[in-house]
């Protein structure tokens, strides 16, 4: 299984030749949930690592894994709880399981159990939390605040993220934490959005991120905004279309 696995991961990131017959391969989960992915096949690839979780119980990678992809692609925000509930049983100390189950709790209006879940992150001195992780973990703390109504706290804690990984030059991961800020400004006056859509569309193909997890991430945000009608500005829209610029800009640079 590792070796398909392997396999899978040289033809996916160099382009070597690959016989996908060997995916047929018993508990081949993880090549599986990775080609599947690729082929931006949501349901199949959740359905893989589900699979990969129950053959490997005691890793995180799995868990993590299935909870982004239920939570970001499938929308299957219950399913992303209940499969971080069980990632934590083995691994109770993982930061980014317990950011995905607080994002998932979140996008469930569970605001409260959300905000203890990132609580717990930034108190247990027994969690590690690496730099990558704490953007995120700053960027679902913007999202909680957002939906329980506190917007300027929960913009102020997306553009720290987004300013986070700017200078940490995960381009990338500036890029995801645009574009939940921007579905947040979207939920919040969908007829004012269209412009600002279009404008982070354009940043992420200008900055060659189109093709990377966060432009898989904006095709479902565009796919599920085709009702935001008017292109008015907005103070929100203008403030975020500079940060917009700036992802452009640092990734040309």
């Amino acid at each position: 299984d590792n070796a398909v696995a392997q396999a899978q991961w040289a033809h996916d990131e160099m382009g070597f030749d690959f016989d996908t017959f060997v995916l047929n391969t018993e508990l081949s989960f993880e090549a599986r949930a990775s080609m599947y992915y690729n082929k931006e096949d949501w349901n199949n690839s959740l359905l893989e690592c589900k699979g990969w979780a129950l053959d490997e119980p005691f890793s995180e990678r799995p868990f993590v894994y299935a909870t982004f992809i239920a939570s970001e692609f499938c929308k299957d925000f219950n399913s992303a709880i209940e499969l971080s509930d069980l990632g934590l049983v083995s691994n109770p100390n993982s930061a980014l399981l317990r950011n995905n189950r607080a994002f998932a709790l979140a996008c469930n209006n569970k605001l409260d159990d959300a905000a203890k879940e990132l609580e717990i992150v930034n108190t247990d001195k027994n969690i590690n939390v690496d730099q990558t992780t704490k953007v995120s973990v700053t960027a679902t703390s913007g999202l909680i605040k957002i939906r329980s109504g506190l917007l300027e706290q929960g913009f102020k804690l997306y553009e720290k993220a987004f300013k986070s990984a700017i200078e940490s030059k995960s381009y990338e991961q500036a890029a995801c934490a645009l574009i939940h800020w921007c579905a947040e400004c979207a939920r919040i006056e969908p007829l004012n959005s269209k412009l600002l859509i279009h404008e982070l569309e354009k940043s992420l193909i200008e900055s060659r991120l189109m093709h990377s997890v966060a432009g898989k991430i904006f095709k479902i945000f565009k796919d599920e905004s085709n009702t935001y009608l008017n292109a008015e500005e907005n103070t929100y829209n203008l403030k975020f279309s500079t940060h917009i610029d700036t992802l452009s800009h640092q990734t040309n640079s």
